[in-house]
């Protein structure tokens, strides 16, 4: 670009002023250092040697010298002005040129499920201590409703575990340069999907449903060696029957069964999957059930389709030219054994006729409770195969020794699980500690 005659001037004026005060500066204080970060800025190079002064030497030999550089200096600033009167300025060269990759598929959805889970729990937190804060007896509806959709964050940690593995897969086997195939790209973004929908039912079957419709104010806990329990239980019966001699002639046919409280009829603390089945509708509103439904199940099968997909995305990829590492393959089969067992879970919980007290839904239970570490074995695999790789890219794998630890380990976590849906099928249910 071009700069007028007068500002060119100007300039050149400014930058020999400014470069004396740095010389001046540098060499008041025993040293040159300014004057060489002033000529840098400015694209002067000067050898080794032309800036190298002793400490003893003389002001006035120092002085000359100076004078000397500056000179040197203004002839250069003065060489690059053109002849018309004006100085043609060099920008630096542009970024873009630099190689760029943009944010993986596998990032965007680890960032997207960690984001999501840690929202709730933060919101969790912040209404329950609002409730202890203002004396409540009872959780009130918004932390209710919050801890029954917490519940599917569950599933996020090892969903993130499987992502993880298979871009490391992906990056091993291409030496850091390939990408996953489109379509395993799109499972990990339905399984993300499904994952987010499952908190939207939560949040948005709360309106219709009858739970807490009517509070009290009864504490949850109980003192009294079982004698507030019994009267709530004579309370509930004397409204149930009360109810039942009032009513000749409903308009609509109501379910007038004691009602529980929202966060205990979507499950328990292990059912990663809201429980529709316990979920009482308000007058009116029966019909949105089967829309509930239809989309819990839609959610689930982009989940679970998602995984799948990930699984296959890993086995077949690149065909029969790489050996998938230990540390994957263990992370696939405990993503296997994970996801599994939830689902057993849910599908025990929805058959029509099944109750609390059915044995597999309560070996399903005693397999929650022993999966849930996976997703830390799942992260030791994995960086462990990632320390490897840092030591002897792009090929390099963990100890024969460390190897055998992940198998074992594996191979324990699908005995113990089978060992607790033993214990669950043929023991009876208790409350733990």
């Amino acid at each position: 670009m071009k700069i007028s005659s007068a500002r060119q001037m100007a300039g050149v004026h400014a930058a020999m002023l400014a470069l004396t005060f740095a010389a001046l500066s540098g060499e008041a204080f025993g040293t040159n250092s300014a004057l060489r970060h002033a000529w840098r800025l400015e694209h002067v190079l000067l050898a080794p040697e032309s800036h190298t002064l002793n400490r003893t030497t003389s002001w006035r030999t120092g002085f000359f010298s100076l004078f000397t550089r500056i000179s040197d200096i203004s002839t250069w600033l003065y060489d690059m002005v053109a002849t018309d009167g004006s100085i043609e300025v060099h920008a630096p060269p542009t970024n873009s040129q630099e190689y760029f990759r943009p944010v993986s598929t596998t990032v965007q959805c680890v960032m997207a499920l960690t984001i999501t889970s840690v929202l709730f729990y933060t919101a969790l937190s912040i209404s329950r201590n609002y409730d202890e804060l203002n004396g409540e007896f009872k959780p009130s509806t918004l932390t209710r409703t919050l801890t029954a959709a917490s519940r599917g964050s569950s599933l996020a940690p090892m969903l993130c575990m499987l992502f993880v593995g298979c871009r490391m897969f992906v990056l091993a086997t291409t030496e850091g340069l390939g990408e996953p195939p489109k379509w395993a790209k799109s499972c990990m973004y339905a399984a993300s999907t499904g994952m987010c929908l499952q908190f939207l039912i939560v949040i948005l079957l709360r309106v219709p449903a009858k739970q807490d419709e009517e509070q009290d104010d009864d504490a949850d806990y109980d003192m009294t060696e079982g004698k507030v329990t019994a009267a709530k239980a004579a309370k509930e019966a004397a409204a149930a029957a009360a109810t039942a001699q009032g009513s000749e002639a409903p308009e609509e046919e109501e379910d007038n069964t004691p009602v529980e409280d929202f966060d205990k009829a979507t499950g328990e603390q292990n059912d990663a999957h809201p429980v529709l089945k316990g979920i009482k509708l308000k007058k009116g509103a029966s019909s949105l059930k089967p829309v509930f439904y239809g989309v819990q199940v839609l959610s689930m099968v982009a989940v679970y389709g998602g995984v799948v997909g990930v699984l296959l995305c890993i086995l077949t990829f690149p065909a029969q030219t790489t050996q998938v590492s230990p540390a994957v393959q263990c992370t696939c089969w405990l993503t296997f054994l994970y996801f599994t067992t939830y689902l057993m879970l849910w599908i025990c919980r929805e058959i029509p006729d099944s109750d609390t007290d059915s044995k597999p839904l309560h070996a399903a239970l005693s397999m929650s409770s022993v999966v849930r570490k996976a997703p830390m074995f799942a992260v030791l695999f994995l960086v462990s195969r990632m320390r490897a790789l840092q030591l002897d890219p792009p090929h390099g794998m963990p100890p024969r020794w460390m190897q055998a630890c992940f198998f074992t380990i594996t191979a324990l976590m699908y005995i113990e699980t089978i060992a607790a849906a033993v214990v669950g099928y043929t023991g009876t249910k208790a409350k733990a500690y």
